[in-house]
């Protein structure tokens, strides 16, 4: 049974080539996001197949780009921000070659309040400036490389 329906549907649904040059060559653009608390799909698998692709093709970010939504569920729910904007920026890529480093969402905080921040372009991740006074304003957020962030700001814990 394993078998039949593996060969019916795995045509449609397998998600696992990495050689996206086809794609790449006929001027194709993907995004991707995965929510970092999906608790049916691991978000590890999305960053997995990235880095695959990443690791066959050597111009990547040319056609495609990974978002990770912390706090975001499966597709929409959780404390994350719900990526909106990803559809208009992957069209303004398609047709004005406008790539996309970061997207707006707007998040829940902890005290139930909602905020404005980014998602950024993987491998970067979304930073609130240190001389920021205003945390709900995407102007104070930026995309930094992973190896740059530090662990902890005016000696608090930073949540991203």
């Amino acid at each position: 049974m394993y078998r039949m329906a593996k060969r019916t549907y795995a045509p449609f649904l397998a998600t696992d080539e990495r050689d996206l040059s086809e794609f790449r060559d006929a001027g194709g653009k993907m995004i991707t996001f995965h929510g970092l608390i999906d608790p049916i799909i691991p978000a590890k698998s999305s960053l997995a197949y990235y880095k695959a692709v990443s690791s066959f093709l050597d111009d990547t970010q040319d056609f495609y780009r990974y978002y990770r939504a912390p706090g975001l569920s499966h597709c929409l729910g959780g404390s994350g921000g719900q990526p909106e904007q990803l559809f208009a920026q992957l069209r303004e890529w398609v047709e004005n070659d406008k790539a996309p480093e970061e997207s707006p969402v707007l998040i829940t905080t902890p005290d139930n309040k909602t905020q404005q921040q980014i998602l950024c372009n993987f491998p970067k991740k979304a930073v609130l400036g240190s001389s920021c006074s205003d945390a709900n304003s995407t102007e104070c957020w930026s995309c930094t490389d992973e190896q740059q962030i530090p662990s902890k700001r005016n000696g608090q814990q930073i949540l991203y």
